[in-house]
């Protein structure tokens, strides 16, 4: 059974007794139900009475709006058993559970019967009284509500019945951050603003007055992002209004932070709020986060009202991968000393000594002999066979004696790439090999050939 409807401000509109007498709403009030907050209690399977629960209306069932008959209404809610403030998370909250604990209660639905009685206004009752228009007001951060911002509502109905709440108002003027103990409403901007009351199944409008500083003071660090990661622009600048008191005879600054959206950065006129070709927004945990397609030094401009800030520079850069190194871990050595013409042959296994990021890639495997006496190649005529993995290679190219070769190895190997070198010396002498993939050593060793007996 519904005890009590919240309007998103937390606000009680509707009050249930116990005793089935409950507050009336009019008609027009019922339109306000999807995307209030309730609070019900239910009857379990073992008989026990669970209270203290909370859910937001998503959909209204069949009500006659003409009624002033006590009706049954079916809510359906999606709703949480957790404390009433996580409902003001439920985007965020739900997203994060349902990213790392493979569930989302936010589709946790329920269908809860309420009993409404809906009653005719008396006409011209309404009330809504809100702060004195000839306060001015400042630029602030508090975990108070702004008084522009708080209304009270009085209905008075045809039966006699008199009800009366607060109410919060809304406007682009004040952001509002809702945390898990404390909600912060922020004034950011001045002038004339306009605050929005959305109360009674009527929008009413009313306005304010916010104080211009009498200066600011502005700083920001040059900040550099890679592309594809998240940019948080607005935690690199500070931007402050200081207001300037006379306070006997003596002048006195206050200084307030100014919080600042996307919508106050811009590059060559485009707001950063705004996609374009070059950046855009991403949903990451439920929250709306700005990437960038494109590498550059971004000129950008902070614009608040009148105040403009000196430019700074948000560098863009491509992402800089670590990239893989390899090793190889040999298992049967060249010999110190063979004879000619004998085919003998280097084993092991191909390993990271660092792991990369990126994808997984073609790598170039090089083999290198020289005489060591003369300083020739050998290359060509005592490489016999090259494997990697399951594979034998062909050369692709051959530069400066060297044989160069084209193999894939991912970036993280498990338990390593068979590799197999065999080689054949036609001619006596001292013979250097080596073997590089990419451009690091990883193999080096000398062999001393003699004729064959």
């Amino acid at each position: 059974a519904l005890t009590n409807v919240y309007d998103p401000s937390g606000s009680v509109v509707i009050h249930g007794e116990k005793d089935g007498k409950y507050v009336p709403m009019s008609a027009t009030e019922a339109k306000d139900l999807v995307g209030c907050t309730v609070k019900y209690e239910y009857v379990d399977l073992e008989k026990n009475v669970q209270t203290g629960m909370f859910g937001k209306i998503t959909k209204v069932g069949e009500y006659d709006p003409d009624s002033t008959d006590l009706q049954e209404v079916k809510l359906t809610i999606t709703h949480v058993g957790v404390q009433d403030y996580v409902l003001d998370l439920l985007g965020t909250v739900s997203e994060v559970v349902k990213r790392f604990f493979g569930c989302d209660f936010s589709q946790d639905t329920q269908t809860v019967t309420a009993y409404i009685k809906l009653e005719k206004e008396e006409e011209g009752s309404f009330k809504l009284d809100t702060a004195d228009k000839s306060q001015v007001y400042r630029i602030s951060s508090s975990t108070q509500i702004p008084q522009f911002l708080k209304g009270n509502v009085q209905i008075k109905y045809r039966n006699g019945a008199i009800k009366q709440y607060d109410v919060v108002g809304q406007t682009d003027a004040v952001i509002t951050t809702k945390g898990l103990l404390s909600t912060y409403y922020r004034v950011v901007n001045w002038g004339t603003v306009r605050v929005k009351f959305n109360v009674a199944g009527r929008t009413i409008e009313k306005y304010a007055s916010i104080q211009k500083p009498n200066k600011f003071t502005f700083s920001a660090s040059d900040y550099s992002v890679n592309i594809g990661d998240a940019c948080y622009i607005t935690s690199r600048v500070s931007l402050r209004a200081v207001y300037v008191d006379v306070v006997d005879g003596v002048e006195k600054e206050t200084s307030t932070s100014i919080t600042l959206s996307l919508d106050d950065f811009y590059i060559n006129g485009t707001s950063l709020a705004q996609d374009s070709n070059d950046w855009g927004h991403h949903a990451s945990y439920g929250i709306d986060t700005l990437v960038f397609y494109r590498s550059n030094d971004y000129v950008v401009q902070v614009v608040k009202n009148e105040f403009r800030s000196e430019p700074f520079i948000l560098k863009v850069t491509d992402k800089a991968y670590v990239e893989t190194e390899f090793a190889l871990n040999v298992k049967n050595e060249l010999p110190l000393s063979e004879t000619q013409d004998t085919t003998i042959s280097v084993t092991g296994d191909v390993v990271n000594s660092l792991h990369g990021e990126g994808e997984d890639k073609d790598h170039t495997l090089k083999i290198s002999i020289y005489d060591v006496a003369t300083g020739k190649s050998a290359s060509e005529d005592c490489i016999k066979e090259l494997s990697v993995g399951a594979n034998v290679l062909e050369p692709a190219t051959s530069a400066n004696g060297s044989k160069v070769y084209s193999v894939f190895l991912p970036n993280l190997i498990k338990s390593g790439v068979a590799f197999k070198l065999s080689l054949s010396f036609a001619n006596v002498g001292k013979y250097r090999v080596t073997v590089q993939i990419d451009s690091e050593t990883v193999y080096k060793a000398e062999i001393t050939v003699t004729a064959r007996a």
